[in-house]
């Protein structure tokens, strides 16, 4: 997989230009599984995103980290456990220079010590304190942080959900109504009542909270919001790309690419769904090199 040829041929096919940032890290020499995300072009986490998975304390993992995402990521990464695997990517929004980002993925059964020393190594973590005591600091999955020239910008953690039941106390929690979207995603997407009924099982969700450093917001922030991951790869089932991108309110724009990176193989892997406490939903498709 060339992620770097693929990123171009995405990035142009939305009027994109990534610049020389897509050629300077190391997905272009390595790496595994690499995801695109596809937004709108005047979506605050970029219009074009991609990451790319590579096996834990990877080399050039370290130096990306080191070099373009600042000593706090980098001290950050190096305090945490030993991950599961770790990925690093770009986020491009038109007219400004690409921003550089980075997970680690709990391994099996360290989410409670994972959440330990990221409160110990980022206080600001605390402000997540509320959320994480609802759904288990066990739950705990994955970390993520984004930079810009250098200078942390945003932290997000990630929690499995385990029941429907939760998913829906968690919207409550942050002050987000039962609406259109989230019926969607529940009822039409995952399937609440054949979940509830025992004819279908729940499938792999994950819920993540993204903040701004340094800015206290008793873990609900309004602009940044609640994120739900619904990983559709690996369920018995999943649905078509057709029904897929009728979900995400697929622009006339972001269909044509779609359906040809289809095409290539790319197929739908997460469908996202980002709810802020205030302002309409954002649903995005996360493609994926295999």
């Amino acid at each position: 997989m060339n992620t770097i040829a693929t990123t171009l041929r995405i990035a142009h096919s939305l009027g994109i230009e990534p610049g020389a940032a897509l050629h300077d890290g190391p997905w272009s020499t390595g790496g595994g599984l690499t995801e695109w995300s596809l937004n709108a072009r005047d979506d605050v986490r970029g219009a074009l995103r991609f990451g790319t998975w590579f096996d834990a304390d990877d080399p050039g993992v370290r130096e990306f980290v080191s070099r373009r995402m600042g000593q706090e990521i980098a001290a950050l990464r190096d305090g945490l456990p030993s991950p599961e695997s770790e990925g690093v990517g770009l986020a491009f929004r038109p007219g400004r220079a690409a921003t550089t980002r980075w997970w680690q993925l709990v391994r099996d059964g360290e989410g409670d010590a994972f959440w330990q020393k990221a409160l110990s190594l980022r206080r600001e973590f605390d402000q997540l304190m509320p959320l994480v005591d609802r759904i288990g600091p066990e739950r705990a999955v994955a970390v993520g942080a984004e930079s810009e020239a250098g200078v942390l910008t945003r932290l997000t953690l990630y929690l499995a959900c385990p029941t429907p039941r939760i998913a829906l106390e968690t919207f409550a929690w942050f002050g987000i109504e039962a609406n259109e979207d989230i019926r969607r995603f529940v009822y039409d997407l995952v399937g609440w009542n054949g979940v509830v009924e025992g004819t279908r099982p729940w499938p792999k969700i994950w819920i993540g909270k993204s903040f701004i450093p340094f800015q206290k917001d008793s873990g609900r922030s309004a602009g940044l919001g609640l994120k739900l991951y619904y990983f559709v790869r690996g369920m018995d089932q999943p649905p078509s790309e057709d029904e897929l991108m009728r979900y995400a309110g697929a622009s006339e724009t972001l269909i044509p690419t779609w359906r040809a990176e289809a095409r290539l193989g790319h197929a739908c892997r997460i469908v996202g769904l980002t709810l802020p406490v205030s302002g309409g939903a954002r649903w995005t498709i996360y493609l994926a090199s295999r």
